[in-house]
Formats: C-alpha cells, structure tokens, sequence
C-alpha cells in the first residue's frame, strides 16, 4: 500500500499517517545535511526544532498505534505493543504487510541519514576545536574572564576580534 492509497481500518490510518510522518521527517533530515555540507548555521535550530517535533508526533501515533491493538484485542498496552503480526485479524495483517515495505524503506533512509548528520556534526565540532587550538596554541590559562568576554592578553581575544 502507498501512502496515497486510502486506508481500509483504523489501523490502516494511523499507518498512513505515519508513513506521512516518516516522509516528511527525512524531508527535514536532508535539508539539515545540506546545510552540515556546506556547513552553514543558518536555520539549523529551526530545522532541529522541526525534527523534534515530527518525532513526537510519530512517537504519539506508536502510542495510538498500540492502544488501538490493545482495546481491539482485549490486551494490556505492554502486551499489544509485542503482539505478532500473525495474530491479527486478516483485514489487520493486510493493513499492515501493506505498509511493511515502505515503512521499512523510509526507516532505513533515516537511520542512513541520522548517522551521515551526526559525523557531519562531530567534523563541524572538530573543525571548531581545531582552529580554537591553532588560534591559542594550546594555551593553557583561561581565555575568558568572569564576564564571559577574552582575558585580556589572550590568544582567543585575538580570534574574537578577527572573527
């Protein structure tokens, strides 16, 4: 089933919705590699923000998701959060091998995302501690005062007036 295929049950719904869920997060995660490559800050806490977002609301619909198993088979929520496939009913089990491909396919193209952003990440923090370190050749004092503004005499109150 695709996600512009009209869902038959409850189930088939919140499936939908977050499959749409889904799309529209690795949508978020590319624009936020795009800006990582070129390594640009600009609108990277909006896009974050967006990210943290569209997770909760998936992680609601999971929540939904279950309750609905449960109340629909008489289980408890922990119960129905582990409850087979093969258990379901046939419209059930339909429903949800409908959407196992593409759910599988966007879960892998996040997690390839998540991690390609988080070494993008940790090369911009590297970059960073990199030129502070060839800015103040290591130097070992403190190189800001109880202000919060370079120590007078500082190698880094050299890089904050350049920069």
């Amino acid at each position: 089933m695709t996600s512009s295929a009209k869902p038959a049950t409850a189930l088939g719904g919140i499936l939908a919705r977050m499959l749409e869920l889904m799309q529209e997060l690795g949508e978020v995660m590319r624009s936020k590699q795009a800006l990582l490559v070129a390594s640009s800050t600009d609108g990277l806490a909006e896009l974050s923000r967006r990210e943290e977002e569209l997770a909760l609301r998936l992680s609601r619909l999971e929540q939904q998701r279950i309750s609905l198993l449960a109340r629909q088979h008489g289980l408890s929520v922990e119960d129905a959060a582990e409850l087979p496939a093969e258990e379901l009913a046939a419209p059930e089990q339909e429903t949800l091998y409908g959407f196992t491909g593409e759910m599988r396919g966007c879960i892998a193209e996040l997690q390839d995302l998540q991690d390609d952003n988080r070494v993008l990440t940790q090369r911009l923090v590297d970059y960073g501690e990199l030129v502070l370190k060839l800015v103040t050749q290591g130097e070992e004092r403190p190189g800001y005062n109880s202000l919060g503004r370079p120590a007078e005499g500082s190698r880094r109150e050299l890089l904050n007036c350049r920069v």
